[in-house]
């Protein structure tokens, strides 16, 4: 998680980029995908529902920042990913449009 993210990258201002930035902050452990238009989400390749994300999100995603930030929060990407989806209800708003975002997304 968290490789190779530039903050940079993104553009706060469009909802969208937010999607973009939540898919490549938790990739590879965290895979989205769409199947007859409904978002599948996968945990190190197990199906999970949007709770068990947010949980997911919650405790591992959490600790794993506090470890590498601490409470000195500069701007990178682990202080930009506390700050966006910190609450279920945020997470849960960017997982639903982000359907919008697998349609769209150019793929290599």
């Amino acid at each position: 998680m968290f490789n190779n993210i530039n903050v940079n990258n993104y553009d706060f201002y469009f909802e969208l980029h937010y999607c973009g930035f939540l898919i490549d902050c938790l990739f590879p452990e965290v895979q989205f995908g769409l199947e007859d238009d409904e978002i599948i989400i996968k945990l190190n390749g197990r199906i999970i529902d949007i709770d068990e994300l947010i949980y997911f999100i919650n405790f591992n995603v959490a600790h794993l920042i506090y470890s590498v930030v601490g409470t000195n929060c500069v701007k990178n990407s682990y202080c930009y990913f506390r700050y966006f989806f910190n609450t279920s209800d945020k997470i849960r708003h960017f997982v639903n449009i982000t359907k919008i975002y697998l349609k769209y997304v150019p793929t290599i």
